[in-house]
C-alpha cells in the first residue's frame, strides 16, 4: 500500500437475502525522513585486491591466522567511517577458481573466500546506538557440499555455499547500544566459508516532522437524525503545533451545511441518506500539512418499534365472572400493528384467558388476587413493544371477615394495643374505619364488657414502647414513653396486648438485634404476668431506601419465625415484591387507607384470638357459703348469705341446696346469694351454695346450720276413739297419734290395761297396730308415746266387743 487513505467495506448476506454493511478506514502515512550509507567489504588474500570502487578490500589471508583486524572502513561514498571488523579466526583464503570471477553475488566479491573448520566470529565495532543497521553476508565455494550458519542475537540463517552464486544472508533492524555486533559464523559440515559482507547504516532525519491528520472515527447515523459533530481533536505535531484546520466535502450528496471548516469541531447538518466522505487538512506551525478522512454515513430512518399498551392498572371486587384486558389503544408511527398476544406473567391460577391473540381479550373465573398481564405487539416490520398491566381482584373491601371467632366462651376481655401511627388510625379517613376501632366493636358484639384500650400514638419506636419505666438506651435512642410503653400496659391487667409497630425503626436505621432485643425485654415482662402477646409484623413503606425495605424485609421474616401463631400478617396483598405500598391501598407512601386498614382488621379478627382466649384454663369462681350458724328452737328459721367471684370473668348462677339434716327444711329463695331457710326442726343441717361462672365453671362450698332444743315441752298421746266391735268380727286396728311440738316423737308402744286376756297385737310399736283375737267383753288398750327428749305421754281407748245377735226359727213353736 502506498501512501495515502484507504476505505474498504464489509458486506455481510443473511440466509434471508438480509444485507448489511460496514466499513473500515485504513491511514498509510509517509515513511519518516532517513538517511542511508553503507560499508562494503571484500575479503581477499595475498596480492590481488578488489579494484571496484567503493569497496574495503580486508587482506585475511595466511593459514590458520587469529584475530584479523581490518582497520578502519570507508563509506561506499568514500567517506571514513568509524567501524572496524575483527576476524577471530581464518585457516585460509582460497581461491574459487577462474571461472567464479566476477559471478559472486554481488560480482564484486570475486572469487576469494575465507574458511575454517572452527566456529568463529565477526566482530564489527565502531557502530553508533540509536541508528539502524543491516548486514548482507556473501559466501561460496566449488562444489564441496558445505554450508555456512550465520547467528547474530541468537537469529540464525544459513546458506548452501556450493557454486553459490545469488543467495545471500540479511539480518535488518539491528541496534546497538555498545556499539559493536558481533556474528558468528559456524559450519554446518566440514568447512564454514566467508567471502564478504555489506553494512548499511540509517539514521533518521531530525528535521520538520509532518503533522499527523486524524478526521476521527467513520460515523453512522440514521435520519431523522441528520447532524453530526466533526472532531479533529486526535491530530497532533510531535515536533510543534497545528496552526490551521480545514474541513471540506469531498463525496456525498450535496446536502450539506457546515457550521465552520476552521475549527476543530464543526457541525455539519441538513445530511440526506447516502455517504457522505470529509477532508482534514492540518498545517503545522512550519507549514506541514497532513490529510485525513472520515465517512459519514446517513442511512434511512431505522424503522420504529411499536408501542404496546395494555391499558391502566384496575381494581375490581367479586362477585366477578369475566374482566376486559384492551390493548388497542398501541400504535405503530411508521406502520401498522400485525399481531397481538396477551401473557399471564402474575397472579393466581385457575383464570382462563379468552382471546390472548386479540387487541381485546378476556380473562373468565378470577379469583381473588393480584394479576399481571403483559401485552406483545408486533408491528409489520417484525418489532415488538411490550406493556403490562395490573389488575387487583378483591372481595368487597368492607365486607366482614370470612374467618371469625366461633367459641363465644363469654369470657370478659380487656385488650392494650400499642403501637404508633397506624394503630393510632392515621390514613383511615374517619376513625370508625381505623383497623383498631372496627376490632374494637368485633369483640363487644361478643359481650359487651369486652374493652378494648388503645395507647398507640405517632412517631413511636420499639425503644418508646417496648422497654420499661427506667430503662435506659443506648446513647442516640430514645427514652421509654411512660403513658405509652409497656410499662403502662400492664397497669390495665389486660388479657391479651396486641404490639404494631410498622416501619419507624427501620426508617431509623435502628438494626434489627436492636428491635429483637426490644421485642424481648417486653415478652419477659409479659410472660411472667401470664398475658398474651399477639404482635403484627412490619408494615410495606414506600417513603424507603432499598437498603432500608430489605431490613423491613427481614424483620417481617423474624416476627413469623419469633412470635409464630402469635404473629398477624400485616404484609400479604398490601405490599409490592420490592417491600412498597400497592396503590390501591397507599395514601402517602407511609400509611394504609380505609380499604387497607379494613384488611388490617380482617387480619387480627382472622387469627381468632377470643377462641384463644376461650382455650386458656379457666379460672373457677371463688365461693363462701358464709359461716356456721346455730339456733335454739323455738327459733326455727336462718339466713344464708354467699358470696362469690370470678377473677377471669363473671358469676352466671348461684344455687343453694341442702345436703344434710332434717327433710322437713324450706329453702325459700335458691338462686340468690342471701336466703332464708325455716322449718328447721333441732338437729344438724348442711346446706350448700354452688356458683357458675360465664364459661360453666363451678365452684362449691358449704355450711353448717346446728339446731339445738330449748326446754322440752312433752309429746301428747291419742289413742283414738273408743269403738263397738260385734262377733264374730274380733280384730280391728287402733288409731294412734303422737305429738311433740319441741322434737319429733321416737316410740309408739300399745299394751292391754283391761278386758279378756286373749287379745294380742300384731305390733305393738306402731302408731296403729291390729289387734287380733278378742272375744265377747270389754276392753281398754293404753298408748304410749315417747319424745326425742324421753318424755311420754299416754292415752287409752276402749273396745267393746258384743256377741253375736240371737235369731229365732220360723217353724218351731215354743210351748
Amino acid at each position: 500500500m502506498m501512501q495515502g487513505s484507504y476505505r474498504f467495506e464489509l458486506k455481510v448476506t443473511d440466509d434471508s437475502a438480509a444485507v448489511a454493511l460496514d466499513t473500515i478506514r485504513v491511514m498509510v502515512n509517509a515513511p519518516p525522513p532517513v538517511i542511508t550509507k553503507q560499508i562494503k567489504v571484500n575479503l581477499f588474500g595475498g596480492s590481488n585486491p578488489q579494484t571496484t570502487e567503493g569497496w574495503n578490500n580486508w587482506n585475511v589471508g595466511g593459514s590458520k591466522v587469529s584475530n584479523r583486524l581490518s582497520g578502519a572502513l570507508n563509506y561506499a561514498d568514500g567517506t571514513v567511517s568509524t567501524v572496524t571488523a575483527n576476524l577471530s579466526y581464518s585457516e585460509a583464503v582460497s581461491d574459487n577458481g577462474a571461472s567464479f570471477g566476477g559471478t559472486m553475488c554481488p560480482p564484486a566479491v570475486l572469487r576469494y573466500t575465507s574458511y575454517a573448520t572452527i566456529s568463529r566470529t565477526l566482530t564489527i565495532n565502531g557502530l553508533v546506538a540509536g541508528k539502524t543497521y543491516s548486514l548482507e553476508f556473501y559466501a561460496s565455494r566449488n562444489n564441496t557440499g558445505n554450508s555456512t550458519r550465520f547467528t547474530i542475537n541468537g537469529v540464525s540463517q544459513t546458506v548452501v555455499t556450493d557454486n553459490n552464486k545469488t543467495n545471500k544472508v540479511v539480518f535488518n533492524n539491528l541496534t546497538t547500544s555498545t556499539g559493536s555486533i558481533v556474528v558468528t559464523v559456524a559450519r554446518v559440515n566440514t568447512y564454514s566459508y566467508l567471502n564478504g559482507f555489506m553494512l548499511t547504516e540509517t539514521t533518521a532525519v531530525t528535521g520538520n516532522v509532518a503533522p499527523v491528520a486524524n478526521a476521527g472515527a467513520d460515523v453512522n447515523i440514521a435520519l431523522p437524525n441528520n447532524v453530526v459533530n466533526l472532531n479533529a481533536s486526535a491530530s497532533y505535531d510531535q515536533d510543534g503545533s497545528i496552526v490551521a484546520f480545514a474541513w471540506s466535502k469531498i463525496s456525498g450528496p450535496a446536502s450539506l451545511t457546515i457550521s465552520n471548516p476552521n475549527i476543530v469541531n464543526p457541525v455539519i447538518s441538513n445530511l440526506e441518506a447516502g455517504t457522505y466522505e470529509m477532508q482534514l487538512m492540518v498545517t503545522d506551525n512550519s507549514g506541514a500539512a497532513a490529510l485525513d478522512t472520515v465517512v459519514v454515513n446517513v442511512f434511512p430512518p431505522d424503522p420504529l418499534a411499536p408501542v404496546a399498551n395494555a391499558g391502566v392498572d384496575t381494581t375490581l371486587r367479586l362477585p366477578l365472572d369475566v374482566f376486559t384486558l384492551n390493548g388497542t389503544a398501541s400504535a405503530d408511527i411508521d406502520g401498522s400493528i400485525v399481531s397481538y398476544h396477551w401473557e399471564q406473567f402474575d397472579g393466581p391460577a385457575g383464570s382462563f384467558l379468552v382471546n390472548a391473540n386479540q387487541a381485546i381479550a378476556t380473562v373468565e373465573n378470577p379469583q381473588t388476587g393480584r394479576y399481571g398481564f403483559e401485552l406483545t405487539v408486533t408491528d409489520n416490520d417484525g418489532l415488538i413493544g411490550k406493556d403490562s398491566v395490573y389488575v387487583l381482584i378483591g372481595d368487597n373491601p368492607f365486607a366482614p371477615p370470612s374467618i371469625i371467632d366461633s367459641l363465644n366462651c363469654g369470657k370478659q376481655l380487656r385488650f392494650v394495643v400499642m403501637g404508633s401511627s397506624t394503630a393510632m388510625g392515621t390514613g383511615a379517613s374517619v376513625p370508625d374505619s381505623n383497623w383498631v376501632s372496627k376490632f374494637r366493636k368485633y369483640v363487644r358484639s361478643f359481650n359487651p364488657a369486652n374493652e378494648v384500650i388503645n395507647i398507640a400514638t405517632s412517631s413511636r419506636t420499639t425503644y418508646h414502647l417496648l422497654n420499661p419505666h427506667g430503662f435506659v438506651p443506648p446513647e442516640g435512642r430514645p427514652v421509654p414513653d411512660t403513658l405509652r410503653n409497656i410499662t403502662k400496659a400492664l397497669t390495665y391487667n389486660p388479657d391479651i396486648i396486641i404490639i404494631n409497630l410498622p416501619s419507624n425503626d427501620v426508617a431509623l436505621n435502628y438494626t434489627l438485634a436492636e428491635q429483637q432485643a426490644n421485642y424481648e425485654r417486653t415478652l419477659a415482662l409479659t410472660d411472667a404476668a401470664g398475658i398474651t402477646v399477639w404482635v403484627t409484623t412490619t408494615q410495606p413503606r414506600t417513603a424507603l431506601n432499598t437498603t432500608q425495605r430489605n431490613n423491613l424485609m427481614l424483620m417481617r421474616d423474624w416476627t413469623y419465625q419469633r412470635f409464630g401463631n402469635k404473629a398477624i400478617d400485616f404484609w400479604t396483598t398490601l405490599a409490592n415484591d420490592d417491600g412498597t405500598i400497592v396503590d390501591a391501598y397507599n395514601v402517602d407512601g407511609v400509611h394504609v387507607n380505609d380499604m387497607g386498614h379494613h384488611l388490617l382488621y380482617t387480619r387480627v379478627v382472622g387469627k381468632r384470638i377470643l377462641d384463644d382466649a376461650c382455650t386458656v384454663a379457666n379460672l373457677l369462681p371463688v365461693v363462701n357459703a358464709g359461716q356456721d350458724q346455730s339456733i335454739t328452737i323455738p327459733e326455727n328459721t336462718v339466713l344464708l348469705s354467699g358470696t362469690a367471684i370470678d377473677n377471669d370473668g363473671s358469676i352466671t348462677a348461684v344455687q343453694w341446696r341442702q345436703l344434710a339434716g332434717p327433710s322437713n327444711a324450706v329453702i325459700v329463695s335458691a338462686n340468690t346469694l342471701q336466703t332464708t331457710v325455716s322449718g328447721l326442726h333441732i338437729g344438724s343441717y348442711q346446706f350448700e351454695l354452688m356458683a357458675t361462672d360465664n364459661v360453666g365453671g363451678v365452684s362449691r362450698d358449704s355450711v353448717l346450720v346446728l339446731v339445738k332444743r330449748g326446754p322440752n315441752e312433752p309429746p301428747t298421746a291419742n289413742a283414738g276413739n273408743d269403738t263397738t266391735l260385734v262377733l264374730p268380727a274380733n280384730s280391728l286396728t287402733l288409731h294412734g297419734v303422737g305429738n311433740d311440738t319441741d322434737g319429733v316423737i321416737t316410740n309408739y308402744a300399745w299394751r292391754q290395761v283391761a278386758g279378756p286376756a286373749t287379745a294380742f297385737f300384731n305390733n305393738n310399736t306402731l302408731a296403729s297396730p291390729i289387734v287380733s283375737g278378742l272375744i265377747e267383753g270389754s276392753y281398754l288398750f293404753e298408748l304410749t308415746v315417747t319424745d326425742d327428749s324421753a318424755a311420754t305421754a299416754t292415752d287409752i281407748v276402749a273396745v267393746q266387743v258384743n256377741p253375736r245377735p240371737n235369731t229365732s226359727s220360723s217353724g218351731r213353736c215354743r210351748k
